[in-house]
């Protein structure tokens, strides 16, 4: 929609008067039509796909439509757990926008993720006051579950602990950043994010003899809480860290005025990088598997297949103290780091792949898509083919039949990233990064986005990918540099 207008008995700051005005103002239907035309057309030429499935091919395109619909151009507003398409989860906004959603639109309406952006930073004051409560006194606590700022999640394993969420929303400007190159952004608003949620991280934690640690925290997974060094948390922390001091670093002319405004001194930011230096990460060495915290290999095993259908999602039949004893996950959690951050050798991504997939319930709709991507990496094509049509159709057939309350917008996202990130290979570094999957499904299929303002359509037509853009691009295909003028073709890779 080009204008939403909502009302109610709670009053709300900052509401758009002139909108309201000038939405009295009466026009014919056809006025508004062909309005709606123009807005519609400008947003499929940057985010048209194609894929030679129909089935997946149009659930894709309803996907990324409604991602739109929910997407807001108001730096006040965020986009909620089911978007404008529900009352689920009362309108909250969670991790999953940035996590899962903001990638579509860095990758495809760069100005709407920096708005969505926005939000937290105008916001920011509320986090400062919630890290407080959480007894911390610098930085801030980006909610885990708010709608004006606040933090309104009742339950704190599973909500306030997630101290992941601060370097997830790093994560979406470092990429927003390595997308666009706005500078402007970064000095005026980015980095004043970073640099006060990384504080609240390095107050949070601390050092010993073993590096440093992350205790008291709650990853992705919700049927595991209150651990210490959770991977996923400690991994995602120390890319923050380590985005934050560079980014400073090599921008100091104008950095130290974000610094100064906001007393972090230059050993605040050396405490930073030594954080992330010497960040635990632990892994069972006999196995070759990442561990997802410091207890949960050690857990009583949970056989998830023995388990009646009936009884999934498992939080809403069994007490949270007996699935927090066992082994088992609602959702992808170290795999998410490896498909966000991806920079672990294959040996130890296929082992660690293994071990939590057969743990894992999928009882939320965060997860498939995370393991597609994992199992395209892998080269398991017909299980990443069969986790896509999954989750591209999980709302058009109701797969989980909770779509009566809203649709699963991150799961929107996430069957966008199965597309960008999974089959295309698509990882938004300093330069764009291609690696795209060998797989048997697909025959063709494409995609379209912008990245360092150039538009670039990515097609793979038997087991070629041919892209072309209208200016010249750096990229880096299969850890090969290149330099494309208008339009570079090569071969997919057999894994």
């Amino acid at each position: 929609f080009e204008h939403l207008m909502f009302g109610g008995s709670v009053n709300v700051p900052n509401f758009d008067e002139k909108m309201a005005l000038d939405l009295k103002h009466t026009q014919s239907f056809e006025t508004y039509l062909e309005h709606e035309k123009e807005i519609k057309a400008k947003f499929w030429k940057y985010a048209d796909i194609d894929i030679d499935d129909p089935m997946i091919d149009q659930s894709l395109r309803y996907n990324i439509y409604q991602l739109h619909q929910s997407g807001a151009n108001d730096e006040k507003r965020h986009i909620a757990a089911k978007g404008i398409s529900g009352e689920g989860y009362e309108g909250h906004y969670f991790w999953d926008t940035e996590a899962y959603m903001l990638p579509f639109f860095i990758l495809t309406h760069p100005k709407q993720a920096k708005s969505l952006l926005m939000y937290r930073y105008h916001t920011l004051d509320e986090a400062r006051l919630e890290a407080h409560n959480l007894g911390v006194s610098r930085g801030a606590k980006i909610p885990w579950r708010t709608i004006n700022g606040k933090e309104s999640s009742p339950y704190y394993p599973a909500g306030s602990a997630q101290v992941h969420i601060n370097s997830d929303i790093a994560h979406a400007i470092k990429t927003y950043y390595y997308a666009t190159r706005d500078d402007q952004f970064m000095a005026e608003f980015g980095l004043e994010i970073l640099l006060e949620t990384a504080i609240f991280l390095l107050e949070y934690g601390h050092f010993n003899d073993q590096g440093f640690h992350l205790y008291g925290v709650t990853g992705p997974d919700e049927y595991t809480a209150i651990v210490n060094d959770n991977y996923y948390t400690n991994k995602m922390a120390q890319a923050h860290f380590s985005f934050t001091y560079d980014y400073v670093t090599k921008h100091y002319d104008k950095a130290h005025q974000v610094l100064e405004k906001l007393s972090i001194s230059v050993e605040d930011l050396t405490m930073m990088k030594k954080a992330s230096d010497e960040m635990t990460l632990l892994i069972d060495q006999h196995k070759k598997i990442i561990k997802q915290d410091q207890s949960f290999m050690d857990k009583k095993e949970l056989d998830i297949q023995s388990i009646p259908k009936d009884h999934f999602p498992l939080l809403l039949n069994y007490h949270p103290l007996h699935i927090y004893k066992h082994q088992v996950l609602k959702q992808a959690d170290t795999m998410v780091a490896l498909v966000f951050l991806n920079d672990v050798e294959k040996t130890l991504y296929q082992n660690t792949f293994d071990y939590y997939l057969k743990r894992t319930t999928h009882d939320s709709s965060l997860s498939k898509c995370i393991y597609g991507i994992s199992a395209y990496h892998l080269g398991l094509h017909e299980l990443a083919y069969e986790y896509f049509k999954y989750v591209a159709t999980l709302d058009l057939e109701d797969r989980k039949k909770y779509t009566r309350y809203g649709l699963h917008a991150a799961n929107l996202g996430g069957s966008y990233l199965m597309l960008a990130y999974g089959l295309f290979g698509i990882r938004m570094k300093e330069i764009l990064h291609l690696e795209p999957a060998y797989q048997k499904e697909f025959k063709t299929a494409s995609i379209h986005i912008t990245y360092h303002q150039k538009n670039i359509h990515i097609s793979l037509k038997d087991s070629k990918i041919t892209l072309t853009s209208d200016g010249p691009i750096e990229l880096m295909v299969y850890g090969k540099h290149v330099l494309v003028e208008a339009s570079y073709t090569f071969g997919v890779k057999v894994n």
